[in-house]
């Protein structure tokens, strides 16, 4: 297993670059690292960038039509938040969508990326 960085974030259906949204009414989104590709039953770990005090949720599918939400996490002073989980043995091999939606007062973003599933 190895990680990776990516950074992309998607902001009213177009993908940005860069990971730091140019909407100033967006909350920013760096993806820093994320365990890719990971093998069923190991464990992944997803690490992001936003602003301080962000509620981010980030959500993959496990196969098409089910999902799994990896639980609410509130960014720290400096902007980060990391997830670590178990990929489930039922997951669909190859590559998995998985969406972080971070949400600051009444700003929202939305990254999407994908996990490759073996």
């Amino acid at each position: 297993m190895r990680s990776r960085s990516v950074s992309l974030a998607l902001v009213v259906g177009m993908i940005l670059g860069g990971g730091t949204l140019v909407n100033a009414q967006q909350v920013p989104v760096k993806v820093v690292a994320l365990t890719t590709p990971v093998r069923r039953g190991a464990v992944a770990t997803l690490s992001i960038r936003t602003s301080p005090g962000a509620l981010c949720t980030p959500v993959l599918e496990v196969r098409p039509g089910s999902t799994t939400g990896l639980g609410k996490k509130t960014a720290d002073a400096k902007g980060g938040v990391q997830w670590s989980w178990r990929v489930r043995t039922d997951a669909a091999p190859g590559s998995r969508p998985l969406s972080i939606t971070c949400t600051l007062k009444d700003k929202v973003s939305i990254a999407q990326l994908s996990l490759v599933v073996r």
